[in-house]
């Protein structure tokens, strides 16, 4: 997931990385690369129902059987995200912007994955932000 077009330090942008045994982590960095921001990355488990639940709702949601597809004129501006899964020897990319018939689908897996991190963990790096920001306005 990447905030829109922001000037520094307000844009961010944060990566959740799932494996087959459950680990996970989310990898946060407050603000554009060319800034030097810090990274900050916090582990998580998942539990094998919520990891069954997943991969239940990846089934679902077609994951495994529509052909994703981005739009041809994706909108200019604002926050994206994209999906990518690795599964039963097969990569799977779901584009930023996806066909409308898609997006429902799209929204649905995106909300459930950042649902997996613990809010705790949420909480804590949005008021790392919060601190960064503070720190690094003009």
């Amino acid at each position: 997931w990447q905030a829109g077009s922001l000037p520094p330090p307000y844009h961010y942008e944060y990566t959740i990385t799932i494996d087959s045994a459950g680990q996970g982590q989310i990898v946060m960095v407050p603000d554009y690369s060319f800034s030097n921001p810090p990274t900050w990355t916090e582990p998580f488990v998942l539990t094998t129902a919520a990891l069954d639940q997943l991969y239940r709702l990846l089934i679902d949601k077609g994951l495994f059987t529509q052909r994703w597809q981005a739009q041809t004129d994706p909108p200019v501006g604002g926050s994206y995200d994209s999906l990518h899964v690795t599964a039963h020897g097969q990569q799977i990319a779901i584009p930023s912007f996806v066909l409308p018939t898609q997006v429902t689908a799209a929204e649905d897996l995106s909300a459930a994955v950042r649902t997996l991190v613990p809010q705790n963990i949420w909480n804590r790096l949005n008021l790392q932000r919060e601190q960064y920001v503070a720190e690094h306005e003009k």
